[in-house]
């Protein structure tokens, strides 16, 4: 049974053992996890909102951990056809991430790539929009405090962060379509990253314990959820 004690293991993902090919067929299994769990359609209907509700046309976004960049060309194929003019950067501490995530793009003019952590940013270094995917669980407890303040000043309108939580049901369900899966690194991580995730709980205390404010979070079955934290509203929180 799952102890419900948060993981601090070390993904396959995070070891660097893994070849090129298998980390782009990892990244291509999340891609198709991702369309599964309707992320990338959640993520362009709050982004969507957002822009509306603030008329803005311009727009520049910072996707954090962005592994092969499909949250990148996803949302800036959406603003292009909804006439939003977007530049992406999509940062990722791993240089064979980047490399991968250059192949996948090849040379859209909107979108543009550093090997890079957030924390390496100065505070002062703004982008209209900071999003994530998939990326909190793999910070460890100590940093995720400052990493999540750090994302919310860097963003002058909106921090939209998507991942996994910890629960029984998700890590189970996990487990047993790991053991399908030929990918090493997906049939590994998959579980491990649900283990390694915070719970409804740890999250919430951890928003408490931010400076980040306007936020609410949107949980889906049976282990996502997105939270989505606006500038420039009045102050609310909301579980």
């Amino acid at each position: 049974m799952l102890n419900f004690n948060r993981s601090n293991e070390i993904e396959i993902m995070d070891s660097g053992d893994y070849t090129d090919e298998e980390l782009r067929g990892d990244f291509k299994n999340i891609r198709l996890a991702n369309k599964l769990t309707r992320t990338y359609s959640n993520l362009k209907s709050i982004l969507n909102d957002i822009i509306n509700k603030k008329n803005l046309e311009d727009i520049t976004i910072l996707d954090v951990g962005t592994g092969m960049a499909d949250i990148p060309l996803e949302l800036a194929n959406h603003c292009s056809e909804n006439g939003t003019r977007a530049k992406i950067k999509g940062i990722d501490p791993n240089p064979r991430a980047i490399k991968i995530a250059r192949e996948f793009i090849k040379d859209h003019r909107d979108i543009e790539f550093e090997a890079r952590s957030i924390q390496d940013f100065r505070d002062d270094e703004k982008f209209d929009f900071v999003i994530s995917n998939h990326t909190l669980h793999h910070i460890p407890d100590a940093d995720i405090l400052e990493t999540l303040n750090k994302m919310f000043r860097m963003a002058r309108h909106g921090l939209i962060i998507s991942d996994i939580r910890r629960t029984r049901l998700g890590h189970c369900g996990a487990s047993i379509i790991s053991k399908f899966i030929g990918n090493r690194l997906t049939s590994n991580d998959t579980p491990a990253s649900i283990r390694k995730a915070l719970s409804k709980s740890e999250l919430i205390q951890v928003l408490q314990e931010s400076d980040i404010e306007n936020y609410r979070i949107e949980y889906s079955f049976p282990y996502k959820f997105i939270l989505v934290a606006e500038k420039g509203q009045n102050s609310t929180k909301s579980f």
